[in-house]
C-alpha cells in the first residue's frame, strides 16, 4: 500500500507532464467536482463528475501540447479527514513558454483509499482566480 505522500507527489508529477494517463489513473470513477469562476463580472458553479473531468483534462493538456508548460503547486494545507482519506489545499499556478499566467486555481482536493490505492474523490475548485491573490510566502511542492 502506497503512503499518501508518495501518490500525491506522483499524482503532482503527472500533472506537470500532462499526463492524462497518470490523472485518469488517480480519479475514481464516481469522483465528484464543483468549479466556481468568474466570467465577465459573473459567477458561474459548474458540477461535474469522472467523464467530464477527464474530457477536460485531455483538452488542457492538448491546448498546451506544443508549448513550454510549467505547473507550479503551493500547498495551503494537508490532513487526515477519515480513516484511509486525507484532504489537500493547494494553489496551482502555471508558467507557458516561460510567461506566468495572471490567474491561478485553488484546489481543495479529497483523497480516498480505495481497494489500497489512493484515489482523488472530491474536489472544490476556485478557478481562475488573479494570480495576486495567491499568497506570497507560497510553498512550492
Amino acid at each position: 500500500m502506497k503512503k499518501f505522500d508518495t501518490f500525491l507527489e506522483e499524482y503532482q508529477s503527472g500533472w506537470k507532464n500532462c499526463s492524462l494517463e497518470v490523472i485518469e489513473l488517480s480519479t475514481w470513477e464516481d469522483f465528484q467536482a464543483r468549479e466556481v469562476r468568474e466570467i465577465d463580472g459573473e459567477i458561474l458553479v459548474q458540477d461535474y463528475g469522472y467523464a467530464e473531468s477527464i474530457k477536460g483534462w485531455k483538452q488542457a493538456f492538448d491546448a498546451f501540447r506544443d508549448k513550454e508548460v510549467n505547473w507550479k503547486f503551493h500547498e495551503v494545507n494537508r490532513m487526515p479527514l477519515r480513516q484511509g482519506e486525507m484532504l489537500t489545499s493547494f494553489w496551482v499556478t502555471l508558467e507557458l513558454d516561460g510567461v506566468e499566467v495572471q490567474s491561478a486555481h485553488f484546489f481543495t482536493d479529497t483523497f480516498k483509499q480505495i481497494n489500497g490505492d489512493w484515489k482523488l474523490i472530491r474536489s472544490y475548485i476556485e478557478a481562475s482566480v488573479p494570480i495576486s491573490s495567491v499568497p506570497k510566502e507560497r510553498i512550492q511542492l
